[in-house]
């Protein structure tokens, strides 16, 4: 007579409330590897792998390990299952860039070559003295600016992960806009001068069936001083 028996089981439940649910059965049957086990645990959290390992001892047979994950139901916008990230960058620019460069040029003395590159001579210029901006008031002074051809401008991107059973809907006509804050508790984390472009989300399906469950990051890219150009301008039709 074939023998069926449970092993050991386990289980989790994440701060986006995923829950993942394994089960480790014992069948002495190859024939019931595949048919061993409940399709879904839980209230409906589905079965998303299965491995099976013979056993080579007095009780031989196979041991079936099912792993079983998804959500209870879907959250909504109010809910607390949201997990937040910011991921830092920093990266060095062409001074040519600078949002501020005409200012630059005309307290510093920048001049453009034929190259089109903007240089800065060692001395500041004589209008650089009504500026404020030299160490004691005097043009001939040491210029701050001399022989910088970069800038390091700072960013990031902030994403906003949860799982549902379905993908919102619209969610990717958001794609490709540009927003003055983010959403939520973080509005008041948007630096002076900038804005947010809200990217594709990253989508992926976690276990198997219908009640299988969709874990959905969406991220916003912090813009450079002075705001991203409208969409149309950054993005290929």
């Amino acid at each position: 007579m074939a023998e069926v028996k449970v092993n050991a089981a386990s289980g989790s439940i994440n701060a986006q409330g995923l829950i993942a649910h394994q089960v480790e059965w014992f069948v002495s049957d190859f024939g019931q590897v595949l048919t061993v086990g409940d399709e879904t645990v839980l209230g409906g959290i589905p079965e998303k792998t299965r491995q099976w390992n013979l056993l080579h001892h007095e009780n031989f047979g196979w041991s079936v390990t099912i792993k079983y994950e998804g959500i209870e139901a879907d959250g909504d916008e109010d809910d607390d299952e949201f997990t937040w990230e910011f991921t830092p960058a920093i990266a060095e620019q062409p001074i040519e860039t600078h949002p501020l460069i005409e200012k630059l040029k005309e307290r510093f003395g920048g001049t453009v070559g034929d190259d089109g590159r903007v240089t800065f001579p060692a001395l500041l210029p004589e209008t650089a003295e009504s500026s404020g901006l030299t160490d004691n008031g005097e043009a001939g002074t040491k210029n701050p600016m001399a022989g910088w051809t970069s800038y390091m401008q700072t960013g990031g991107v902030f994403t906003r992960s949860y799982v549902r059973l379905r993908v919102p809907r619209g969610l990717a006509k958001k794609a490709n806009t540009v927003v003055a804050n983010l959403p939520g508790d973080f509005k008041d984390l948007t630096p002076k001068g900038r804005n947010w472009m809200v990217l594709m989300p990253k989508i992926s399906k976690r276990g198997r069936g219908r009640n299988a469950a969709v874990q959905i990051s969406e991220r916003w890219m912090l813009s450079p001083l002075g705001g991203w150009p409208p969409p149309e301008v950054l993005i290929d039709p």
